[in-house]
């Protein structure tokens, strides 16, 4: 699932802003993909949002009452890197504060109509097309994953339990053999029979890692060395 919120204090730009992108979402090419489309008009209500759930693309507004956008983006460039910001704003001169936060798009409200349809679609082709899928046979059912967000995957007897933003699934397989269908450099091995996300850790020690909104889980000797760097490497590129 992509998440999308959508951040303005006046509730009928929240309400046009999200009636645009539903209509993007009518594309042929997006129908299979299944959204979420949140709209707020109280950044403190994003932001405690945000902490327990993954937030995929922000349009967020610039210029808003007590807690202004450029705020927002902080707390989200350094909490959840992973977001892709796309500022909204009346105010043009205003781009050049924003650039300190990387944003994907900058979306003029006075050029609403062809801004925010090309932010939009190219938010959603940048995520399809790094976000590699798998299938997945769960209770029956066949469904489709974004390997992306897989927060991590945990041997249990002949099982494994794929913990994914979503929803957590258990199917019939072998570390040895789901390993390589991951095809997704971000996810790790950090002991014999657990394999984690990057993306979705919060901290490292010497013999755990932290997982953002989840449990600790343990680091075994022999992966300890790889953990560390490939936490550090992947901190480095956010901060870049």
């Amino acid at each position: 699932m992509i998440k999308i919120a959508v951040c303005d204090d006046e509730k009928a730009v929240t309400d046009d802003i999200k009636k645009r992108i539903s209509q993007i979402l009518m594309q042929e090419k997006y129908l299979d993909v299944e959204t979420e489309i949140l709209t707020v008009q109280n950044p403190g209500e994003l932001l405690s949002y945000a902490r327990d759930n993954s937030i995929d693309v922000l349009f967020l507004d610039l210029i808003m009452p007590e807690y202004d956008g450029i705020k927002v983006a902080e707390e989200f460039y350094s909490s959840f890197p992973h977001t892709l910001i796309i500022f909204t704003s009346g105010y043009e001169n205003m781009v050049f504060y924003t650039l300190k936060f990387r944003p994907f798009r900058f979306v003029r409200k006075s050029h609403l109509d062809g801004d925010l349809t090309e932010a939009a679609e190219s938010a959603l082709d940048t995520i399809l097309s790094s976000g590699k899928k798998m299938l997945v046979k769960n209770k029956g059912e066949t469904e489709v994953l974004l390997i992306s967000k897989i927060k991590y995957v945990e041997k249990q007897g002949n099982y494994l339990l794929i913990c994914h933003e979503d929803a957590t699934y258990k199917i019939r397989s072998t570390l040895f053999e789901f390993e390589p269908r991951l095809q997704y450099g971000g996810i790790i091995k950090i002991n014999s029979g657990m394999l984690v996300n990057v993306r979705f850790i919060s901290s490292v020690t010497r013999n755990t890692v932290t997982i953002r909104n989840g449990p600790v889980l343990p680091v075994s000797r022999k992966y300890q060395k790889n953990v560390e760097s490939s936490f550090m490497d992947y901190v480095r590129r956010q901060t870049i």
